[in-house]
């Protein structure tokens, strides 16, 4: 079976070799590969075609679907996962993420969580102000937003890369949500305001995940952090 990860990612079967699966990009991709490959979250793999594929062995695979019930041990390491993916690639190859996507989120064996967004949606980070230039036009629905992306009324504009904890904060209490029957699954990604809110309604409170959540949602980016502790 293919799987459509991205506009320009795909992982397809291989026939007759043990590492079973390729995931092909229409871009080199040395960056994002490495995020998910040094960091040891996909393992056994080789690396072919100049960084545009990757070949895997694995028995599962398949895209996150947060609309159903996601176990809150599920979510933690869904939180590793994606946390260990972003540190690497901006800590070694000073890029960054425009956003979150449910709809870009590739599981393997059940427990392994990787991002692959495309490839307009990676920036580099402006070491001087820890900003990035967004330089290609976007749709709301594309991503959780942040306060930032939602203020960008002109392109190119310049917002700090924390604008990308916001925004797995926000994608993270879509997963949690459904967790508790009372909560309305239909939340707009557009409302920030509403995330917030519904972060005091779940039945975390005072818990590690809370906080969190608190410290992805905090209002000031430059103080945003992606800790749990």
């Amino acid at each position: 079976m293919v799987i459509q990860v991205s506009e320009d990612c795909i992982i397809k079967p291989i026939s007759n070799t043990y590492l079973g699966h390729e995931m092909s990009f229409t871009y080199p991709s040395k960056a994002l590969i490495a995020s998910f490959t040094q960091t040891n979250i996909m393992t056994g793999y080789t690396i072919t075609d100049n960084y545009k594929s990757v070949m895997f062995h694995s028995p599962s695979i398949y895209k996150l679907n947060i609309k159903k019930k996601i176990t809150f041990d599920v979510i933690i390491h869904i939180i590793y996962c994606l946390s260990l993916q972003l540190d690497y690639l901006i800590k070694n190859y000073n890029k960054c993420f425009i956003g979150y996507s449910d709809k870009n989120i590739l599981v393997i064996d059940d427990n392994k969580f990787i991002y692959i967004p495309n490839e307009e949606d990676i920036y580099d980070i402006t070491p001087n102000n820890n900003k990035m230039t967004i330089t290609f036009p976007f749709n709301l629905s594309d991503f959780y937003q942040s306060p930032e992306t939602l203020s960008i009324k002109t392109i190119p504009s310049n917002i700090h890369y924390k604008s990308v904890y916001f925004s797995l904060g926000c994608l993270i209490i879509d997963c949690f949500k459904n967790l508790d029957n009372n909560q309305d699954n239909n939340q707009d990604n557009n409302q920030t305001d509403n995330y917030e809110e519904l972060l005091d309604t779940l039945i975390i409170q005072n818990s590690k995940l809370y906080y969190f959540l608190k410290r992805c949602l905090n209002k000031e980016p430059e103080k945003r952090t992606v800790l749990y502790i």
